[in-house]
C-alpha cells in the first residue's frame, strides 16, 4: 500500500513539473551615440540566427527597448536612425534564464551627398521689348537640326519661298546669330541658314 501511495505522489510531482513554463531569457538594448548621448525614439530590431527581425520597436527616452521571454537561441541587436550609420551589435548565444544588456553605439552619417548638378534652361522663344530670341538648344528635338528648320517651326515666325523670313507680319527682320547681323537675303539666306547647325547658337530677330 505504502509503494502505491508512494508512486502516486510521484507522478504527481513529474506532472507539476512538466506543466511549468520554461524560463525564457530577455535581452535590454541601449542606443547612444559617440558622445554617450542616448537617442530615443529611434527604430531598434532583434534579429535570429537568420537576421530575421524577431522583435521591433522604439526606443524610449532613455534611449532604450527590452524585450523579454526570448527562446534560447542566438541573437544580435540592430538600430537605425536617420543622420547616422545602422549600428549592429554582436552575436548573443541565449539561454533559459539569461537576461543580457547590450549598448549600440551609433556613428553620425558622413553627410556626403553625391554631385549635385544645377541646370538652368533657357525658354525656347523669348519674347523680349526689342527682338525676339530663339534658343534652339532648350528643346530637344532640335538636336542636329539647321537653323532654317529651326525658324520654320518657331511659332509666328515664316519663311517665304524667296527665302525672307517674315515676324509677326513684319516683312523685314534682321536677322542675328549669336549676336552678329547676317548680310544675306532671300535665297541666299535660305541656303546659309540650311546649312547652319542650330546646336549651341542663339538666334535673335529684329
Amino acid at each position: 500500500m505504502g509503494k502505491i501511495i508512494l508512486s502516486f505522489l510521484f507522478g504527481c510531482f513529474c506532472s507539476q513539473v512538466l506543466a511549468q513554463p520554461t524560463a525564457k531569457g530577455s535581452i535590454r538594448i541601449m542606443v547612444t551615440n559617440e558622445q554617450k548621448v542616448k537617442l530615443p525614439q529611434l527604430t531598434v530590431y532583434l534579429l535570429d540566427v537568420d537576421s530575421v527581425a524577431v522583435f521591433t520597436g522604439a526606443a524610449d527616452s532613455a534611449g532604450m527597448v527590452e524585450r523579454k521571454n526570448l527562446a534560447a537561441g542566438r541573437y544580435r541587436a540592430k538600430a537605425s536612425q536617420q543622420g547616422y550609420e545602422t549600428g549592429l551589435g554582436n552575436w548573443i548565444e541565449l539561454q533559459n534564464d539569461d537576461a543580457f544588456s547590450v549598448v549600440l553605439v551609433l556613428s553620425a552619417g558622413n553627410g556626403t551627398l553625391a554631385n549635385i548638378f544645377v541646370v538652368a534652361t533657357k525658354q525656347f522663344i523669348q519674347y523680349l521689348p526689342d527682338k525676339t530670341v530663339i534658343n534652339p538648344e532648350a528643346n530637344i528635338t532640335n538636336a542636329g537640326a539647321a537653323v532654317m528648320e529651326i525658324l520654320e517651326k518657331s511659332p509666328g515666325i515664316s519663311v517665304s519661298k524667296d527665302g525672307s523670313i517674315i515676324m509677326k507680319g513684319k516683312p523685314s527682320v534682321l536677322l542675328l546669330i549669336d549676336g552678329k547681323p547676317t548680310q544675306l537675303s532671300g535665297a541666299d539666306l535660305q541656303a546659309y541658314l540650311g546649312g547652319m547647325s542650330a546646336s549651341q547658337i542663339v538666334v535673335e530677330l529684329i
